[in-house]
């Protein structure tokens, strides 16, 4: 069974690489600003991003 996690203030995905090579899937991230969540998405291609303030995710 793989373990999934999402990341939240995620900045560029170093806690989402450290995952990743720990064997996690990581389904979910969130960056406020939209620069470093464009680097983010460079970095992560599989990795659904959303951009935004957290307060207004609707999960």
């Amino acid at each position: 069974m793989q373990l999934t996690v999402i990341d939240l203030f995620s900045g560029v995905g170093g806690l989402s690489l450290g995952f990743e090579e720990e064997g996690f899937s990581v389904l979910l991230a969130n960056e406020y600003d939209e620069s470093i969540a464009n680097a983010y998405m460079k970095n992560h291609k599989t990795t659904k991003m959303v951009v935004g303030d957290i307060t207004s995710l609707d999960l």
